[in-house]
């Protein structure tokens, strides 16, 4: 029995894993040298755990667990995966864009900090979490194996889960009332649901 197409085939593997990667890289790129405040910033790192915790098994186990496999032709999985994850991606340099030099990675608010409502946070207050949600899960989709879709997913939405309570803290603290109402009319990662 051949593994899932995107361990055994090069487009498959440019189709699952691509928009991740390129996403992450790009990251690297807009947010090089900023290194020094994440170092202090814990959740930076334990969302980053939490993400490698979910990433890691989930493509393994896709290969060590064939009875996990997903049903349906085995080249469903890998565009379907690449269609979620291009879709998170899409939405996270959305939110990037809008936020503009307010977006960082480190939880900070800056002393001229502006309330944004606009683009995607018109539905969502963590849309660039929602869509890196997506893009793991793209990942766990794309090699097409249900415990691979569960960690690639629950695990790194576990660490944005986490953070957010201390993101909107540090944001009502700054923002104050502006934020509250802003808050009490937005979910925080899926519109309608939470």
């Amino acid at each position: 029995m051949a593994g899932p197409p995107a361990f055994d085939n090069p487009v498959a593997t440019v189709l699952v894993f691509g928009p991740l990667v390129g996403s992450v890289l790009l990251e690297h790129r807009r947010f090089r040298g900023d290194t020094r405040r994440r170092r202090s910033d814990q959740t930076y790192w334990l969302l980053q755990a939490w993400q490698l915790a979910g990433l890691l098994p989930g493509v393994l186990l896709a290969k060590w667990l064939p009875s996990a496999a997903l049903p349906g032709p085995a080249w469903l999985w890998p565009i379907a995966g690449c269609a979620v994850g291009v879709a998170g991606v899409g939405l996270r340099w959305w939110a990037i864009r809008t936020l503009g030099r307010y977006f960082t990675r480190e939880l900070q608010v800056d002393a001229d900090h502006e309330l944004v409502t606009e683009g995607p946070y018109r539905w969502v207050r963590h849309p660039s979490y929602t869509g890196a949600i997506l893009a793991f899960a793209g990942v766990g989709i794309g090699v097409g194996n249900l415990i691979s879709v569960v960690l690639c997913t629950v695990l790194p939405a576990v660490g944005y889960i986490q953070r957010i309570p201390r993101e909107e803290a540090l944001l009502h603290n700054r923002l104050g009332e502006p934020y509250a109402e802003y808050a009490s009319r937005t979910d925080r990662l899926v519109p309608g649901l939470w």
